[in-house]
Order: structure tokens, then C-alpha cells, then sequence
């Protein structure tokens, strides 16, 4: 019994105070493995991972101690098919290239070098610091980034920033690209992005649940890049036809105004297409659900009417989400309950207390998006 008790008080204390994300660089190369388009470094007790996934995107893979963990939601694809690729492990330093890029690799200690299909060094890791646990720091050949969730104030061009879901949008995704072309994409949904003239360094905060560290370089044009990084995560669903035509996106609405907005629009002849509301077609701050169903603004809503008159005249209706529910109200006390929310705060709208949404729960996922249908 007294066994027991200790062994409780142990395991309470690795969940309760985790271990540190520990900042130590991989070592030097001490075993070398090829299959296929994946290289298998193992550096000391620790592995990295490298695997071709296309002709312009590669995955690097730390897993200190040779541990992997499950990826995180933000990696949609790890499937890969196979494609022209070399790797030569003969060589020093050990290189890997495909028709868009050439990655080499030292041995003493193992360090990267990126370069582009002409042979022109991109990026590489300094000796002092290469990949690790907590992240990775490269020194980089200039060129202008985009991408980073604080934008720079004197325009669209990056600045540092950290990684993390804004309360107002913003990029906050562990994804940057550059003109020089290249990008970079880590599989960490939190943490830090720092740049400067010429370096770039990836940081990511503690998370008991993933011990590996995964890093997707992707080489090209700003187009490839892009499509790079979302066969990674996975490509967005197309949207409805009708949200490519002519929208109206208002805020202050009420049901009184939309229509009359809409038979102005048709006795002018000005198309239209859709409808865009924010916060004022929601019940929001109310109590059973307000933030799923339309509001006092619209009161035709509940018998179809509203719905029946838009389309009528062709138009068709979006409503704004937010990734917040009440915590006061039934909806939000049956979250609580079930730990489905991140934190609190007090909403800026309402000025009540809401709880943030954690989708990385999928009974979170299931009920907040099952919600809607019911209204």
C-alpha cells in the first residue's frame, strides 16, 4: 500500500509539473538509414527524421530520445507518394535533392543547409544551435517575410510574432514565407516566431503531450508555397458558388433593414448575391443557446419567413461565429462541465464572461459545430 501511495504521489507530479522543453542541439550523426525517399539520422539517443513528401517540400523530425508523438491537428496529410528524389549518404556532408530544392546535412555535429534548384544557400543552421526540442534557429540569406500573426506597421511585411488563434483573425499559424523563395511550417500550435535581418528562429511552448518536434521546409513561388503548405494541412473546402459573387458585409442589422436593403438593391438593379451580418443576427449574451439561434432583430426568422422573402429575391445569408459560449448560460455550464473550453474572458460584446472553445477536443468539435442545425 505504501508503495502504491508513492507511486501516486510520482505520477501526480510528472502531470501536474512536466518536464521543461529542453533547449540541447542534436549531436552528431551516429547512424544513417535510407527507405525509400525518408532518411533516419539517429544522433546519438535521439532521431531525425527527414522524408521527401513532394518535389519542393520536405519534413525534418526531431524525436529526442527517439519518442514520436501523435501530430497535432494542424497536420492534415502523412501519406505521402513517392517522387523523384536522391539521397546520398556517402557523401559528407549527406545531401538530399529534388529537381526544387537541395538539402545537405553535416555530420559533426549534424547541422542543415537549404538551398533552391540553382544551388543558391537559402538558410542553414549556425553550429552553435540546430534543431532541438524547444525549436530551431536558422540564419537566413535575407529576403522579405510574410506571414507572421503581429504585422509589421509600415505594411504587410512580418515582424516577430507569437503563434496563436486571435481573438479578431490574423495570421497566426507556425507558417512563414519568404520572396527568396522559401517557407517554412511547423506542426506546434503555440509558441513563438522571432525574425530579424538574418536569422529566423522557431519557438514553441510546453506541451506534455508532444515530445517530437516536426518542421515542413517548402521551396518555389509564392504559389507553390502556398499550395506546399496546405498539402500538408489539408486544402480549405471550396465555398458555396454564390460566396464568389456580390456580398454585403454590414454590422448594425436588423430584419427591418436587410429587406429593405434588398428591395433597393433589386429596384436599383445593383446585384447581389449574399448577405453577410454580424453579431446582431445572433441571441448573443443570452441564456439556451444564444449564440446558436437568430435574435429579437429578426423575428420573422423562426417561421421561415425571413429565409422564404431573401430567396425569393435571390440572396442568399451568412452569420458571423464566434468561438465563445456563454459561461452563465445552460450551453455554457454543460461545456464547463465537460472541460470544453480553453480559458475565460469577458467578451468585448457582450461584456459577460464566455469561455474559449478548445477544438482540439473532438467531443468540443462534434457539439459546438452540431449546435446550429438545431436552430
Amino acid at each position: 500500500m505504501k508503495n502504491c501511495f508513492f507511486y501516486f504521489i510520482a505520477l501526480l507530479v510528472i502531470i501536474l509539473f512536466p518536464r521543461p522543453i529542453s533547449a540541447q542541439a542534436v549531436g552528431n550523426v551516429t547512424g544513417v538509414q535510407v527507405s525509400g525517399n525518408t532518411l533516419q539520422l539517429q544522433c546519438g539517443t535521439d532521431m531525425v527524421i527527414f522524408r521527401v513528401c513532394t518535389e519542393n517540400v520536405i519534413m525534418i523530425n526531431l524525436r529526442p530520445d527517439g519518442i514520436e508523438s501523435p501530430d497535432t491537428l494542424i497536420v492534415s496529410n502523412t501519406s505521402w507518394a513517392v517522387v523523384p528524389a536522391t539521397i546520398d549518404t556517402n557523401s559528407d556532408p549527406i545531401t538530399i535533392q529534388t529537381s526544387n530544392f537541395r538539402i545537405e546535412i553535416a555530420r559533426n555535429p549534424m547541422r542543415i543547409y537549404g538551398y533552391n534548384s540553382s544551388g543558391v544557400l537559402l538558410f542553414n543552421e549556425p553550429a552553435a544551435m540546430g534543431i532541438n526540442p524547444a525549436g530551431i534557429s536558422l540564419t537566413t540569406t535575407g529576403g522579405n517575410f510574410y506571414g507572421i500573426h503581429s504585422p509589421n506597421p509600415a505594411g504587410l511585411l512580418a515582424a516577430s510574432g507569437n503563434i496563436y488563434s486571435g481573438s479578431q483573425g490574423q495570421a497566426g499559424g507556425p507558417f512563414v514565407w519568404t520572396t527568396k523563395g522559401w517557407g517554412m511550417f511547423a506542426d506546434i500550435d503555440s509558441g513563438r516566431i522571432n525574425l530579424s535581418s538574418n536569422s529566423i528562429t522557431f519557438l514553441r511552448t510546453t506541451n506534455p503531450m508532444k515530445v517530437d518536434i516536426e518542421f515542413y521546409f517548402i521551396f518555389g513561388s509564392p504559389k507553390d508555397i502556398m499550395n506546399g503548405m496546405t498539402d500538408v494541412t489539408g486544402k480549405p473546402p471550396l465555398f458555396p458558388k454564390y460566396s464568389f459573387g456580390f456580398l454585403n458585409s454590414q454590422w448594425g442589422m436588423n430584419q427591418n433593414k436587410l429587406l429593405g436593403y434588398v428591395s433597393t438593391y433589386r429596384s436599383k438593379g445593383i446585384p447581389l448575391d449574399a448577405y453577410i451580418l454580424d453579431f446582431d443576427w445572433m441571441d448573443w449574451g443570452a441564456d439556451y443557446y444564444g449564440e446558436f439561434r437568430f435574435g429579437p432583430n429578426f423575428p420573422s426568422s423562426t417561421a421561415g419567413v425571413l429565409r422564404d422573402t431573401l430567396l425569393k429575391n435571390g440572396v442568399k445569408l451568412f452569420g458571423i461565429r464566434k468561438p465563445r459560449v456563454h459561461t452563465f448560460t445552460i450551453e455554457g455550464q454543460y461545456a464547463l462541465s465537460r472541460h470544453y473550453f480553453v480559458d475565460s474572458l469577458i467578451d468585448y460584446f457582450s461584456h459577460k464572461e464566455v469561455g474559449r472553445m478548445n477544438f482540439n477536443i473532438p467531443g468540443a468539435r462534434q457539439w459546438f459545430y452540431s449546435k446550429p442545425s438545431h436552430f
